[in-house]
């Protein structure tokens, strides 16, 4: 995501989205950081979709569905940044909810 404007601090309570990973992967771990401390918030999967074709180089791929509540606060120029470790990743779609003081 772009970064928070600097003097503004983002307080995220949500976070969700996809992790596509090669059919018959799972994903290590999703979380949510942000670039100066670093600290982690983990997220759950709960769903996970049919096999979808993602085409070469990928092939078939599940959408392994991830969110939560969650409770972080960003200063700004720092980012908001959703990883999601896998042996075979394909694709990471992610929304941040919250809002700036």
């Amino acid at each position: 995501m772009d970064p928070v404007p600097a003097g503004k601090l983002l307080v995220v309570e949500h976070v969700s989205g996809y992790l596509a990973v090669s059919e018959n992967h799972a994903p290590f771990e999703i979380y949510a950081t942000e670039q100066t401390t670093f600290p982690r918030v983990y997220l759950p999967v709960y769903s996970v979709s049919d096999p979808l074709d993602y085409g070469n180089p990928f092939g078939s791929c599940q959408n392994h569905h991830f969110g939560s509540p969650v409770r972080m606060y960003v200063a700004g120029p720092d980012r908001v940044t959703v990883i999601g470790d896998a042996d075979r990743p394909a694709s990471i779609c992610a929304s941040v909810v919250g809002y700036l003081v």
